[in-house]
């Protein structure tokens, strides 16, 4: 009966203990305290809703509404019968091309927030983006498309977002690029390898650290909160902001902490926080200042945090699959198939393939105007003379005025681009002889799928040719690089000696087409081979500089340095035979301008490539 009884009090006591622990964050505050903390998180709340009436939901406003457990589609919330994400979707796609790692964070909470899976808002995979952004350090990087890497607190709020969305990340490596960066004195810096740590970032790194995982316990996190404690106790009036002292609550709530032990001066940084407190419900950024919307809202959400006695990001739900404006990705029937800025030039080129559309509009970021095409046969062409501050676009691709795609991107910078003349040809024809500006290095195919080669390539500009002209092609990418494989509806057959094969300056290759770098004004020809014919060479012809009317010419034809005989010279409806010096004598007598080429056939099959097409014009 002892044991019995002795075990019952003893059990009793673990209750007391366990209890108490669980809520350290309050135990040894007043009543007058915990008091006030109600009063403001439910004037703060108050504030917000009633501001949205006229000015909308902020980003962070719907987020610290969700905390709280309210749902922002519901009619009190709307604007003109509109919800948050209805009111503000363009201006998220906006912020987002951006590409700033910390907009993807904040709109994967704003999103959620919403109710919406953040994996495919208006056809954008914030969570797979923001994902993908982590570097093998375990760092999220700054930006999407950049390479520096200057800031902690995009590594922060990618945690941050991450964690509430419940997504699978490399956590051990975030959390281990995190903690490596802590200073020595427990705190942390906004910029990467600054020693002078402040208060906020510490804040922010400890509320993503322990939603992580780790605990007050943790070396890293017993640090950060002496690190607060013992700066906040003697921050100079300068110093002071509402915001500073909400992201400390912030972080004491999320490890856990007792905020009795929280002292700014001789007061508890609760009751030093209520002294911002606007008679309207909201919150100042300085005590002498006017009511501050941001202010008000980072209080809020620790004031949330803090009535709930626990980190409340993690109280933004979701419904997993259900997407605001989904797009179904078809990287068959909506792709970027060109993206470039020529810098020489002071024009963007930019040519997208979206089935289904009937409107696509660019925008430039830095650029006021918007550009808004009709598609031709399923493809937006965007040429446009601008000199560029950035590089980063978003494309509102349309049907019957719905946003049915949008794309973001970023143009390739092209320092310097050159003339280059591309010819296609086959026995029976010459599909097309047309001059491009080309010097990208990002080359894609018609599907969309991209490569980037080492050197401005040939390949860059029969790709480009080819879907500037809707010219369908296949690419075999191999290890050595991509391989044209078909153009239009010439396929290759192997077995039967036929293929496509290519030539620059009247040479025949001998590296890959993504290999050769171009010059200005080269040539490229693109042949579709016959008969097993690898060694088949290109005509040439030679024409006078000077020819007037009546005048007998000379046209030379050759192939490499090779005379060639029994070739037929075309003049516009007149044909003629080279002799045996490969001469050609034509009989200039009208005035006209004619077109001039040579091929030589024979059994009704080739034996050489056609030459290209020029013209001659007799006054």
């Amino acid at each position: 009966m002892k044991i019995l009884k002795k075990n019952l009090i003893a059990g009793i006591l673990t209750i007391i203990l366990f209890l108490t622990f669980s809520s350290s964050v309050l135990a040894a505050l007043s009543n007058t305290t915990k008091s006030k903390m109600k009063q403001s998180y439910s004037g703060a709340i108050n504030y917000i809703i009633n501001k949205s009436k006229t000015n909308g939901l902020s980003d962070w406003d719907a987020v610290a509404l969700a905390m709280a457990g309210y749902n922002l589609n519901s009619s009190n919330l709307r604007i003109k019968g509109k919800t948050y994400l209805e009111n503000k979707q363009n201006d998220i796609l906006k912020e987002l091309s951006y590409n700033w790692t910390t907009s993807y964070a904040k709109h994967i909470l704003t999103i959620a927030a919403s109710g919406y899976d953040p994996s495919n808002f208006n056809g954008v995979n914030l969570i797979e983006i923001l994902k993908n952004s982590q570097l093998e350090n375990g760092k999220f990087k700054d930006k999407i498309d950049d390479t520096k890497e200057l800031y902690l607190n995009s590594h922060i709020w990618s945690i941050i977002a991450l964690e509430t969305v419940k997504e699978n990340y490399n956590k051990e490596m975030a959390v281990k690029f995190l903690e490596n960066n802590q200073n020595k004195d427990g705190g942390y810096s906004w910029i990467l390898g600054n020693k002078n740590s402040d208060i906020d970032t510490t804040a922010m790194a400890v509320t993503a650290l322990t939603m992580a995982g780790r605990t007050k316990s943790s070396v890293s996190v017993a640090k950060a909160l002496n690190f607060l404690k013992s700066k906040i106790k003697y921050l100079s009036k300068e110093s002071q902001t509402a915001e500073t002292l909400a992201w400390v609550v912030q972080a004491a709530v999320s490890a856990g902490d007792d905020l009795s032990r929280y002292y700014i001066g001789k007061r508890n940084i609760l009751e030093e926080l209520y002294l911002y407190k606007d008679r309207t419900g909201g919150f100042k950024h300085l005590k002498s200042s006017n009511v501050d919307s941001i202010a008000t809202n980072q209080v809020l959400r620790a004031l949330i945090s803090f009535n709930y006695n626990k980190n409340m990001y993690k109280n933004i739900r979701f419904t997993k699959g259900k997407f605001f404006k989904a797009v179904t990705k078809n990287e068959n029937t909506n792709a970027v198939l060109y993206s470039v800025y020529n810098k020489d030039l002071k024009n963007v080129e930019l040519i997208i393939r979206a089935d289904g559309a009937d409107e696509a509009t660019l925008i430039i970021n830095g650029d006021k105007n918007a550009y808004t095409l009709k598609p031709n046969n399923g493809y937006f062409k965007f040429y446009k003379n601008l000199e560029l501050n950035s590089l980063n676009y978003k494309v509102f691709v349309k049907n019957n005025n719905n946003i049915i795609k949008v794309v973001l991107g970023v143009f390739e910078l092209v320092e310097k681009s050159y003339d280059v003349t591309v010819r296609i040809e086959t026995p029976e024809k010459t599909i097309g002889t047309y001059t491009v500006k080309a010097g990208n290095k990002t080359v894609y195919d018609f599907t969309g799928k991209s490569i980037t080669t080492e050197v401005k390539s040939a390949y860059a500009a029969v790709a480009k040719v080819l879907i500037e002209n809707n010219i369908p092609f296949e690419v075999i990418y191999y290890d050595l690089g991509p391989f044209i494989d078909s153009v239009g509806d010439f396929k290759p057959d192997y077995s039967n000696g036929k293929w496509w094969g290519t030539w620059v300056n009247n040479k025949s290759l001998e590296v890959g087409l993504s290999s050769f770098e171009i010059h200005q004004n080269d040539e490229i020809l693109l042949y579709y081979v016959t008969d097993n014919k690898w060694d088949i060479k290109p005509l040439q012809i030679t024409i006078p500089d000077e020819i007037n009317k009546g005048d007998t010419v000379e046209i030379k034809v050759t192939a490499f340095s090779d005379v060639v005989s029994g070739a037929t010279v075309y003049v516009g409806k007149n044909t003629y035979i080279t002799n045996e010096q490969g001469i050609a004598l034509v009989k200039l007598d009208e005035a006209g301008k004619f077109e001039v080429y040579a091929e030589k056939i024979k059994d009704g099959k080739p034996e050489y490539i056609r030459s290209k097409k020029t013209f001659i014009e007799i006054k």
